[in-house]
């Protein structure tokens, strides 16, 4: 019987991301490319729950947020893990 090698650590990156636009959400790694996602604000969402934290994914998946002033944080959301995700739409690129 053959041998099958387990995959590496890149490897099953790779097959979780699709690649670069492939739209493959990976919600264990909060992953959701082409997605705006959003986050409670503790307290103040308890009181108004329309208010939150926003942020913008990359085409990988990687979340961009503002998190203070002249600061953009990278997967690392002020406020935990996202609660929801909105996909964007891609049409048509002029």
């Amino acid at each position: 019987m053959a041998e099958v090698e387990a995959p590496t650590a890149a490897e099953t990156d790779k097959k979780q991301l699709g690649g670069a636009g492939s739209g493959a959400m990976d919600v264990e790694r909060s992953r959701f490319p082409y997605c705006v996602v959003w986050t409670p604000i503790p307290v103040l969402t308890w009181f108004f729950p329309i208010i939150g934290h926003m942020g913008i994914c990359t085409s990988t998946g990687v979340i961009r947020d503002f998190a203070g002033p002249y600061f953009v944080s990278e997967d690392n959301m002020a406020f935990g893990k996202p609660a929801k995700s909105f996909l964007l739409p891609l049409g048509n690129k002029h």
